[in-house]
């Protein structure tokens, strides 16, 4: 993995995305590792296009070693 995407704490509780307790709020996110040629194409694509996809190929992202990749 060769660069990191941030998004919104999705697979939790809406309750845990946001700290209420600070001023102003902390925004907790999700950090996920891509390979430089996902990179590459969120670069050409864009982050809507990234999100979308992995919502519908559904890589296992929390795998550091995986061989399937987002792919156009």
């Amino acid at each position: 993995m060769d660069a990191i995407y941030a998004t919104n704490p999705t697979p939790f509780d809406e309750g845990f995305a946001v700290f209420k307790g600070t001023e102003p709020p902390t925004l907790f996110v999700l950090l996920v590792p891509i390979a430089a040629s996902e990179a590459t194409l969120i670069a050409e694509k864009g982050w809507d296009w990234f999100e979308s996809a992995l919502e519908s190929q559904n890589p296992d992202i929390w795998d550091l070693n995986r061989t399937e990749r987002v792919k156009a």
